[in-house]
């Protein structure tokens, strides 16, 4: 039978008093609430140079988006750079190649509209070329816009020659194209079809390796590609098509996946003015004169470097920001090459001012234009943005847990509970902010599981403790050579003192030359081979020197002897517990 509530609020009001001493005592959790996520905010930093210009004018009188423009200019600039110019990056030469994603929503993200005055400025140079009677050896290479199928498709465009019946077609010496494919969508549909390998020849083409036939009978192939994409898509369809395979198979963290839509209404747009864009026509072409070199004729014959200002400031990046996890498998995977993404945005702001040299303030708006594009990412992609674990809390406890170990040299769970976290479960959970530092790159602790005391068989209890990691890129990443060695010639040995706390050793490096740089496996498809870190399945005393470790690589250490960390006298307990295990 139904009974109305009392009329005297007794039972609401009790209601009310046990709901709330339930919140106080933490028996019931908050309810959930969607995460909101704003559209990402592009800064001025992102306008630099050239590319700025020609986005700023765009912008003066249309209702293009400038940052649009800009990469849109940057992506033309990219494929007409060639590939005589690189920069190296351990065993990897980097090119100045870009693949660019364009996303906003119909009709209002202007996506056609963002590259028209860059088509301008590309139909006024080739003007001049044909006026010159220098097609041959143009500045400028090939241009597609006309949509892509398949890998045999893209490679006609740069074949290294075939014969066809008795008919020998020559090679296409000028490997450089420049794709326009304003539907990219149709570029995701042709990637799911059986047997389709557009997806992989693309993958080929950002790295700069030779895209081989698919098959033994395949009559063509390109060596060498120099190719760069510039695609637009609606966040709709690129969410319905993006499958789990392109994220995981390096596909779409190829591309640099911004959002941009139109600033500004205008009734009446107007054409950027013949005087503004003949000046914009000849630093363009300055621009592509200075980057060409001497390609196609030579390769890899102009060396790039970066300052020790840009080296300071990449490091500081390196270290922070670009190899910041998101807390979402799906978003690390689209992130995964923020770094490369920034060195080569950062060799066309460079070649833009007409230099071969990086310095600090293109690396600045580089990195504004990745921080950019990781918002973008999140905010089109904000089923996975709303589940991940706040990143910034994570890595807050996740400090604090290592600064606890540290301190105390190892512990279990419930000590570390009680003691470090004053018996609350800290942000994302325990057993998050432990994964966080035994999925570390390198490891920052272990995990060792002692055997029970009483001698029976059966799980004894689990410790944990900070590992001192000993991989020959770990090394590297102690000494800073990896940057000195791959991005300038002449750059000082580093100084260390200080630098891992949790090491406390003070080395120099002896030849910044002779050393492993910690960035091949993150930038280049070359990857290294490291020796292996102390095994963590052998328990080892806590008191295990670091210096002991390292003396393991000589040649990547100064020659002085190490000091040796501070050590603590082990209790009764620890001393019972290891001859229990060890005898």
């Amino acid at each position: 039978m139904f009974r109305p509530e009392r009329d005297d609020g007794t039972t609401n009001g009790q209601a009310s008093l046990d709901q709330r001493a339930a919140e106080l005592m933490g028996l019931i959790e908050d309810e959930d609430e969607a995460i909101p996520i704003n559209q990402p905010r592009p800064t001025e930093a992102m306008l630099y140079g050239l590319a700025g210009d020609v986005g700023n004018t765009a912008a003066a009188t249309t209702e293009a988006n400038r940052y649009a423009v800009s990469m849109g200019f940057l992506s033309f600039l990219s494929a007409m750079a060639g590939r005589d110019v690189y920069l190296p990056v351990g065993n990897t030469r980097h090119h100045a190649r870009l693949f660019t994603l364009h996303v906003g929503r119909s009709s209002r993200g202007r996506k056609g509209d963002a590259l028209s005055l860059v088509h301008r400025i590309r139909h006024a140079i080739d003007k001049r070329e044909i006026e010159r009677g220098t097609v041959g050896g143009s500045v400028l290479g090939q241009v597609h816009t006309g949509g892509l199928s398949s890998r045999e498709g893209l490679v006609m465009f740069i074949h290294d020659g075939f014969l066809q019946g008795k008919e020998e077609t020559p090679a296409i010496d000028d490997k450089r194209l420049w794709v326009v494919e304003s539907e990219f969508a149709n570029v995701l549909q042709q990637a799911k079809r059986d047997g389709n390998t557009l997806s992989s020849a693309l993958r080929d083409a950002w790295d700069g390796v030779s895209i081989k036939p698919a098959t033994k009978t395949a009559r063509t192939w390109a060596s060498d590609p120099h190719i760069a994409i510039a695609g637009a898509i609606t966040p709709s369809e690129l969410n319905d098509l993006m499958k789990a395979r392109e994220l995981s198979n390096g596909f779409a963290n190829r591309f640099l996946i911004f959002w941009a839509e139109r600033e500004r209404l205008v009734p009446f747009p107007q054409a950027t003015d013949e005087a503004t864009l003949g000046r914009l026509v000849d630093r363009t072409d300055a621009v592509l004169r200075f980057m060409r070199g001497s390609y196609p004729n030579e390769t890899d014959t102009r060396r790039m470097t970066m300052s020790a200002d840009a080296q300071a400031t990449y490091k500081k990046l390196y270290r922070g920001d670009l190899n910041k996890g998101t807390g979402s498998v799906k978003l690390d995977g689209i992130l995964e090459r923020r770094a490369p993404m920034l060195l080569r945005l950062s060799m066309l702001f460079a070649l833009s001012d007409l230099s071969l040299t990086i310095e600090a303030q293109h690396i600045t708006a580089a990195a504004a234009w990745i921080t950019y594009c990781a918002d973008s990412v999140r905010y089109i992609f904000k089923e996975a943005a709303a589940v991940e674990v706040d990143a910034e809390r994570l890595a807050e406890s996740s400090g604090k847990l290592l600064e606890f170990l540290n301190a105390k040299g190892e512990a279990t769970r419930k000590e570390i509970t009680n003691e470090c976290f004053g018996r609350r479960a800290p942000s994302g959970g325990l057993d998050a902010v432990i994964a966080e530092l035994l999925n570390a790159t390198p490891p920052r602790i272990e995990a060792i599981t002692l055997p029970r005391r009483d001698g029976l068989t059966g799980k004894g209890r689990t410790i944990y403790r900070t590992l001192v990691s000993s991989t020959h890129a770990d090394i590297a990443d102690l000494a800073d050579i990896g940057i000195n060695a791959g991005f300038a010639g002449d750059s000082p040995s580093a100084d260390l003192g200080g630098h891992r706390g949790d090491i406390g050793v003070d080395v120099k490096a002896k030849s910044a030359k002779s050393a492993l740089s910690p960035h091949g496996a993150d930038i280049g498809e070359t990857r290294m081979d490291s020796l292996s870190p102390l095994s963590p399945q052998s328990p080892q005393p806590p008191n295990e020197k670091p210096a002991d470790v390292l003396r393991k690589y000589p040649d990547a250490l100064a020659a002085e002897p190490l000091p040796e960390p501070p050590r603590r006298e082990w209790t009764a307990q620890e001393d019972e517990d290891w001859q229990a295990a060890w005898g």
